[in-house]
This record gives structure tokens, sequence and C-alpha cells, in this order.
């Protein structure tokens, strides 16, 4: 991903992807966009799993369909 920062996380972290990700919230007056996310698990099986689910959402037209419900920020874990 180009222009971004290091940052250190306690558990294990790559980035996967890109997904390609429609929806007013990730790509204003374009059909889609293609982004990379950061994946954080100690599950590290997962990441090319969701590398491989990330392939297949580049083949859906308009992939991934994202919408915001409501906008909320926490310090902790909600469960």
């Amino acid at each position: 991903m180009k222009n971004a920062e290091t940052f250190a996380t306690e558990i294990p972290t790559r980035w996967v992807g890109p997904l390609r990700v429609s929806g007013d919230s990730v790509a204003p007056g374009q059909p889609h966009a293609e982004i990379s996310v950061p994946l954080a698990t100690y599950e590290t099986p997962l990441w090319p799993s969701v590398g491989r689910g990330a392939s297949i959402s580049r083949e859906i037209e308009g992939g991934i369909r994202t919408t915001v419900i409501g906008e909320r920020m926490t310090r902790s874990v909600l469960f």
C-alpha cells in the first residue's frame, strides 16, 4: 500500500487485499474502490484465507457492498 504509515500492534497484523468494495462511505461518486485492509489475529491461517476471499470480491461486479448504519467509537472490546 502506498504512503502507508507503520504502526506496531500487540496482535500479529498483516495487510490483506485489495478488496473491491462499493458504497457511499467508501467510494463516493465512484462505482467501487479497491482497498487493502489490516487484519489483526492470532489465527494466522486467516491471512491467506481472507486474501482468497479478497480475490473473489474483485471478480464480482461492484464487489462487497457497504452501508454505514451508525458511526461509533469505543476504547475497549464490545461483547
